[in-house]
C-alpha cells in the first residue's frame, strides 16, 4: 500500500509538474515552463501524456536553452561566475555543443575564474577535441597547459 501511495504521489506530482510548464509556456514564459518540465518524470505519465510531454518539450526545449545561454552569457559578461555557472551548466547538461561549443568554452571560463580548475579543465578539453583550430581551442590549450 505504502509503494503505490508513494507511486501515486510521484504520478500527480508529474502531472502537475507538467501542466506548470504547458501554463508557463503559452503564459510566455520559456524558462520557468523548462524548469517545470526538467521536474516532470515520464515514466509516471501515460502514453498520450507522454505524447504532450514530448511535443511540448520540443517546443520549449530550444527557447529554453537559448534564454538559458543568453543569461549565462551575460552573467559571465558581468563577472558573475556563479550565476553564469548556473545557468551555462543547464544548458550544456542538455547539449553541450550549444553555439558551436560556445556553451562549453564560457563554463568553462566561469568555472576557471570561480576556481573550480577541475571543472574548468573537463569543459576546455571538450573545446579542444570537438573544435580544433579555432580561436577558442588555442586559448583553451592554453589554460590546460597552464594547469598542467
Amino acid at each position: 500500500v505504502e509503494e503505490y501511495n508513494f507511486n501515486k504521489e510521484k504520478a500527480v506530482k508529474s502531472y502537475e509538474d507538467l501542466l506548470d510548464a504547458y501554463v508557463n509556456y503559452f503564459a510566455g514564459d520559456v524558462v520557468e515552463a523548462g524548469k517545470s518540465l526538467e521536474k516532470v518524470d515520464a515514466a509516471n505519465l501515460s502514453k498520450n501524456t507522454k505524447k504532450i510531454y514530448r511535443d511540448l518539450n520540443t517546443e520549449v526545449q530550444e527557447k529554453y536553452l537559448e534564454t538559458l545561454y543568453a543569461e549565462g552569457y551575460g552573467y559571465y559578461n558581468t563577472g558573475h561566475h556563479e550565476d553564469a555557472i548556473f545557468c551555462l551548466q543547464k544548458v550544456a547538461d542538455e547539449q553541450i555543443d550549444y553555439e558551436a561549443g560556445n556553451c562549453a568554452y564560457y563554463l568553462a571560463q566561469s568555472y576557471r575564474k570561480s576556481g573550480d580548475l577541475a571543472a574548468a579543465r573537463t569543459y576546455y578539453q571538450y573545446v579542444i577535441d570537438n573544435y580544433p583550430g579555432t580561436e577558442r581551442a588555442r586559448t583553451a590549450r592554453n589554460y590546460v597547459n597552464a594547469e598542467e
